[in-house]
């Protein structure tokens, strides 16, 4: 997966080591070579999400056994890798929420498929922003922080939908369908005026 950097010039993405194994991050730029971020760790890390300023990138690794759980780690100087969240299950964050407070991410277990959840930087707690017996994932929020846009195979094929975003609160909301014939990966124009997603 990559991610294009708020600055619009780079680019964090990951890709193999050289063990053929573990996955490793990697910075571009629009010149010079790339940058190492998080590499030759021994273990696989994945999934770069930028935080709106542009100073820090969350992504998973596996550290505990395989687990993947979620680390953020400075994008300049040798400042080292925070663990912010870890559970039982694999995880992969998806956004940060445009006033750095929070980080979204999904979450498998063996009983819910992949649900949302949602981070909250100060204070280290998650809370399930979807969590039902579909799969709910790969959850972007806009940029005005208003909509949250997900997929979810809740009409029998991954579809895009789009609901209200309340600062991480769970429950009933009103959700729209976007896509019309199937769809993934949603992501938002820079404006909040279109949103993007691979059609199925």
């Amino acid at each position: 997966a990559l991610r294009i950097a708020p600055d619009g010039v780079r680019v964090a993405a990951g890709k193999v080591g050289p063990d053929g194994k573990n996955g490793d991050i990697w910075i571009f730029g629009s010149s010079g070579p790339p940058v190492p971020f998080e590499v030759g760790t021994g273990y696989s890390a994945g999934s770069p999400v930028w935080s709106p300023d542009g100073a820090r990138i969350a992504f998973w690794e596996t550290r505990d056994a395989g687990v993947h759980d979620i680390f953020v780690k400075p994008v300049n100087g040798n400042g080292q890798s925070e663990l912010l969240y870890k559970s039982a299950f694999a995880k992969y964050p998806t956004d940060w929420s445009p006033d750095g407070k929070s980080l979204l991410f999904g979450e498998y277990t063996p009983y819910s498929k992949s649900d949302i959840w949602s981070l909250n930087l100060s204070d280290k707690r998650a809370s399930t922003i979807l969590n039902t017996i579909y799969s709910e994932g790969y959850a972007t929020l806009s940029p005005d922080g208003k909509w949250l846009a997900y997929q979810s195979d809740q009409s029998d094929r991954n579809e895009i939908f789009v609901q209200p975003w309340e600062g991480g609160t769970s429950g009933t909301k009103r959700i729209w369908k976007v896509s019309p014939a199937g769809g993934g990966l949603p992501r938002w124009r820079p404006n909040g005026t279109e949103l993007f997603y691979l059609d199925s």
